[in-house]
């Protein structure tokens, strides 16, 4: 059995606690990481897997049905503490809540305003997926879980400031008390036979005192697959004696050593990095024999269809990417459209607080003021329009929330342009999958130079060069097609995961 302890839910005030935000302030970042492929690799391989979830997570299920897991097996501590053994989800509405009679309900954009007597009552935060997540009233929080149940209730003064928090069981009984002032967990007495102690000194040592009594069901067979980075990732470290360690470090999670050198990683029989520039930011820790370099992500084949449009589409991703080099790159690549009038540029966002479209759109269009630049929603404002206009080139400006919306872009992409130190490693792996050649400014193990990609090795003065090479000739274009294609077996889920096993078997 592999058992992966994700990273997932960061909240930098409690460590074991995680409540979804509401979808209004969801942040539209890619919620895909190292933990859900590689579940879902070892699972394509006929492994068996299953999830272990330290921290307080009551839309844990709402969150792997988003990342397709929702069929994986899982060990909840939490529901463990809080006697729970459901498994699905089950929606709440409104209508099931019990408010005053004459209550009135203000559906807002954001959340559902309860008032009653014209004062407001309570405040309904929903999550992404439509499912309640929060009653919020003046000095209450009653969370609520995804399987359809009240799960805890925080008490807060009337400023808001957190005093406790009570943990219910399906009966809606409190089984214990987490006072948030002192840190200190009481057991309620009704529940002091499931528990070793009636007082806790932290959520953290109630926690430790389950997981070590999951601990003693596991055998040295049993392999761990830790997400690097947070407490829940140390304590995990401490308490696990298994022969068989694995930490999985990922860029877009680990970007700096100190918070790494805190946790035993002495213990890891492996460390997995998912890029070289990881692997190097980790070699101060472990021998070199134990660290291995292995996407996280595997290939799946979707060829793009971008031979059928009647443009070029060159998809730019401009994360993460310095200005000065971003300057370069457009002037570079509007001036090639207007050689090339079959050329098209998409450039797309991952992070909407690092680029803001707006500016991008401006400094585009004060080198090429005779361009056609659109936002997203700008299509719609044009079906308005009587009349056409005629432009000399065409972009588009879009963000990249989700992983699907990676994958539509690259459908229709020709070219996909990365600059960024290192590149993306998901639309890497995207690329691959559908075909699509790929232009770095640096040598990395997913871009062959010629093969499937060019390297500009360090020089952006290379790029126009590297998009000619590909949008002029269709040979150089299609060769790197049939060599993705190849690529795509070696980097299978199933394949990747026997790396590990492999690697697994020669440290024994």
């Amino acid at each position: 059995m592999y058992y992966f302890i994700p990273a997932w839910f960061k909240n930098n005030e409690r460590s074991f606690y995680n409540v979804a935000k509401p979808w209004y302030r969801d942040s539209k970042k890619i919620e895909f990481d190292d933990s859900i492929n590689q579940i879902k690799m070892f699972e394509q391989a006929g492994t068996a897997v299953k999830l272990l979830i330290i921290g307080y997570m009551p839309n844990l299920r709402s969150f792997l049905q988003r990342q397709e897991l929702d069929e994986t097996a899982y060990l909840s501590i939490f529901d463990e503490l809080q006697g729970i053994s459901l498994q699905g989800t089950r929606r709440i509405m409104v209508n099931d809540l019990k408010f005053p009679t004459d209550a009135e309900f203000v559906y807002t954009p954001f959340r559902i305003m309860v008032y009653h007597k014209e004062q407001l009552y309570a405040k309904v935060d929903i999550g992404t997926l439509g499912e309640i997540l929060t009653v919020t009233r003046p000095t209450k929080q009653y969370v609520f879980d995804d399987r359809g149940f009240l799960s805890s209730i925080l008490y807060t003064t009337a400023e808001g400031t957190p005093l406790r928090q009570e943990y219910l069981n399906l009966a809606g009984e409190v089984r214990f008390i987490e006072d948030l002032q002192s840190g200190k967990v009481q057991i309620a007495p009704a529940f002091l036979k499931n528990f070793k102690y009636s007082e806790y000194e932290n959520i953290q040592a109630l926690v430790t005192e389950k997981f070590n009594q999951f601990l003693q069901q596991v055998t040295n067979d049993d392999a761990f697959v830790l997400a690097a980075g947070g407490q829940r990732t140390k304590l995990a470290l401490e308490l696990i004696n298994s022969p068989k360690i694995i930490m999985s470090y990922f860029t877009g999670r680990n970007k700096e050593l100190a918070p790494l050198q805190v946790e035993p990683v002495a213990k890891a029989y492996l460390a997995v990095a998912d890029t070289q520039a990881t692997a190097d930011l980790i070699a101060p820790l472990y021998p070199a024999e134990k660290i291995k370099v292995v996407t996280p992500f595997d290939t799946r084949l979707r060829l793009g269809h971008s031979q059928r449009l009647a443009k070029d589409w060159l998809l730019f991703l401009v994360d993460e990417i310095a200005a000065s080099v971003l300057d370069q790159a457009l002037s570079q690549i509007l001036e090639l459209m207007r050689q090339q009038p079959k050329l098209g540029l998409e450039l797309g966002v991952f992070r909407r607080d690092d680029v803001n479209l707006h500016n991008l759109r401006a400094q585009i269009l004060a080198k090429a003021p005779d361009f056609k630049v659109t936002l997203p929603g700008d299509e719609k404002e044009a079906e308005n329009q009587l009349e056409e206009k005629k432009y000399a080139g065409e972009v588009h400006l879009f963000y990249l929330d989700t992983e699907n919306e990676i994958v539509r872009a690259l459908d229709r992409a020709r070219v996909l342009i990365d600059l960024g130190t290192p590149p993306d490693l998901y639309a890497q792996i995207a690329a691959i999958s559908a075909g699509v050649p790929q232009i770095v400014l640096h040598a990395e193990q997913l871009v062959e130079h010629e093969k499937n990609g060019l390297v500009l090795q360090g020089d952006i003065n290379n790029l126009t060069k590297a998009i000619k090479y590909y949008t002029q000739e269709l040979k150089y274009w299609n060769e790197a097609m049939m060599y993705a294609v190849a690529k795509i077996s070696e980097l299978t889920g199933g394949n990747l995961a026997k790396r590990w096993q492999t690697w697994l078997e020669q440290s024994e």
